[in-house]
């Protein structure tokens, strides 16, 4: 007897074994520990079974090279690239403390995250190239700077890259940026900003284009955050 073609035949608690004989081409298989499903894609004196099926995947699981995933992929938590948490899904968020003197942003480990600048002496933060993804970054002072500078540059990831935008400052003043800006330096010098709680938002709306806004306090003599290096 031949087990039937598209009928489900064979159950086993891990990957069907191979080489099976007695189903027909198109019978199906499942792994009763994740659910997955397959079909016999060999003939009926030796199966292969290949995989068809949706399903829980176990856990731990590591792809490697590249993988297409047809229809739509669901993760219940933002995943991890390396030691970093990954925004691949929109909607996910979570905040990411930085508390070394550089941060190189990247869309991959980022975009969408709250990202606290946490350092007394401050953090140089240089932005990825800018091409029109909508993606956002969103900054807040974790830790009041007690010297140097947090500042946020856009030159680092694309020379020709240009912010545009406004700032409100203590008093309150405005601050707009010129057609050149580059650069948000917020200094603890004779203008003491990088003040806990205040924020800054970067969005990138197009090719060598972010536009930006925030709310950032200012004591001693107050001056504008955005200038063109």
């Amino acid at each position: 007897m031949v087990w039937g073609i598209g009928l489900l035949r064979y159950r086993s608690a891990g990957t069907p074994a191979g080489g099976l004989s007695g189903f027909a081409p198109g019978a199906l298989a499942q792994d009763t520990t994740n659910g997955l499903m397959y079909y016999n894609s060999g003939n009926k004196t030796s199966a292969t079974w290949t995989v068809i099926g949706s399903g829980a995947l176990a856990s731990n699981n590591t792809w490697t090279g590249t993988n297409t995933f047809s229809g739509a992929v669901t993760l219940a938590s933002a995943p991890i690239i390396g030691s970093t948490q990954s925004l691949l899904v929109p909607g996910q968020m979570g905040v990411i403390s930085a508390t070394s003197s550089t941060l190189s942003v990247t869309a991959a480990a980022h975009a969408g995250f709250v990202i606290s600048l946490s350092r007394l002496a401050g953090v140089a933060v240089t932005l990825p190239a800018p091409t029109g993804t909508g993606q956002r970054y969103i900054f807040v002072i974790g830790l009041t700077l007690t010297s140097a500078s947090y500042t946020i540059d856009a030159k680092g990831g694309d020379g020709s890259a240009v912010i545009s935008g406004n700032f409100i400052t203590t008093g309150p003043t405005f601050y707009s940026s010129a057609s050149n800006t580059n650069l948000i330096t917020l200094p603890y010098t004779t203008v003491t900003a990088g003040i806990l709680g205040d924020w800054i938002e970067i969005v990138d709306v197009a090719t060598h284009q972010w536009i930006v806004r925030g709310n950032v306090t200012m004591s001693g003599t107050p001056a504008s955050p955005f200038s063109n290096h």
